[in-house]
């Protein structure tokens, strides 16, 4: 190893440096022996070979990191953030260091050729930096805060009718919806950062294996650095999630009341309307049981099914209008106006109700119409 060779290189250096001191002359045989041995010693303690057991416990801590590895990397949208905002950040480090040569060049008054060159290649470079930044310039300063946001909650229905309920029943489910995706947001995000702890855990064992590997060092060192970095976003997801599922929870329960609160609602307006049908059919049963003349029966007939409909009319607009006195306006307004539109119509209808109540013509009488 590298590492391995620089040490030997020293540990000569530091065994003949000092007889160099005694005398400028030549060395004797027993000073050389000497240096031989003391670098023969040292050699033999930097390249003393690894137990079988460390090399079997490097190994496989090194398969538990390359599977690690392949699933923070695979279908991880964290890690694709992160890798791209930390790409960001070393862009705008290049920048600085570009605009820093690009001053002092700039700010000589008479440059070289070589100075002049230098000068141009950063300006490419700074260029083609620019245009990067440009296309990652999502990330400047908020890599996270997309996923951070919670789904919009849209305006939450009233359930004011029968068909209002369905609505609020697709509404609910939408809701469990969005907060089951965000959960899912928040479990991967929790998944990623244990995982970051566990490869953090499996490079310091291997470097204590390998003290001087600096592949081990820097990666260790970027670990930590990615878990210092969602440390503080998991702790603003978490507020976030919290304040929004107490926000689901209250709108839930606020629909859940409204639903159960119309269902009710129906379920009395349908008794109510099944209790007058059945009244309904039953008087018109004792009527023709009890009633020999058709046509007092046939009047009566009509005056319950009439009476029926204005009493189940009533009811549905009791039971769903809130305010009564709008119900008065409207009726108030909506009668001149087809009194107006409709007077011929109103006209026959009230000569119907003068034949019928008043009894001069009877059914099966013939009628004469003479037009003066």
């Amino acid at each position: 190893m590298n590492f391995k060779n620089i040490i030997l290189a020293l540990s000569l250096l530091s065994a003949t440096s000092a007889f160099c001191e005694q005398s400028i002359d030549a060395p004797t045989i027993t000073e050389v022996t000497f240096a031989e041995s003391i670098v023969e010693q040292n050699t033999s303690q930097i390249l003393e070979e690894k137990s079988p057991l460390d090399i079997q416990k490097e190994n496989q801590l090194l398969l538990q990191k390359e599977s690690l590895d392949n699933e923070l990397v695979e279908n991880n949208i964290w890690s694709k953030i992160y890798s791209n905002f930390h790409t960001y950040k070393e862009l705008k480090k290049q920048q600085i260091t570009l605009d820093a040569t690009i001053d002092r060049l700039e700010n000589i008054v008479k440059r070289t050729r070589t100075e002049n060159e230098e000068l141009e290649s950063a300006q490419d470079d700074k260029i083609t930096l620019l245009g990067k930044l440009q296309l990652l310039r999502e990330y400047e300063k908020d890599p996270f805060e997309k996923f951070l946001t919670p789904p919009v909650i849209d305006t939450v229905p009233s359930v004011e009718n029968p068909f209002a309920v369905i609505g609020a029943i697709s509404y609910r489910e939408k809701l469990q919806s969005d907060m089951e995706e965000y959960n899912n947001r928040y479990d991967s995000l929790q998944h990623i950062v244990g995982k970051f702890r566990e490869k953090q855990g499996i490079l310091k064992k291997l470097l204590k294996l390998d003290s001087l590997n600096i592949e081990y060092i820097n990666e260790l060192a970027d670990t930590e650095d990615q878990i210092k970095t969602f440390i503080p976003v998991i702790e603003i997801f978490k507020t976030t999630k919290n304040v929004y599922s107490k926000k689901i929870d209250e709108i839930e329960l606020n629909l859940r009341n409204d639903i159960q609160r119309e269902i009710i609602r129906t379920v009395t307006i349908g008794a109510i309307i099944l209790f007058f049908i059945f009244l309904l059919f039953f008087i018109k049963y004792f009527v023709k049981k009890y009633m020999s003349d058709n046509e007092s029966f046939y009047a009566i007939n009509k005056a319950l099914n009439i009476s029926f409909v204005t009493i189940l009319i009533l009811t549905l607009l009791l039971a769903y209008i809130e305010n009564v006195s709008y119900l008065v306006t409207i009726l108030g307004f909506a009668s001149a106006g087809i009194a107006i539109a409709m007077k011929d119509w109103f006209m026959s209808l009230m000569g119907w109700a003068t034949i019928v109540i008043g009894g001069s013509i009877h059914v099966g009488d013939r009628v004469r119409f003479v037009r003066e």
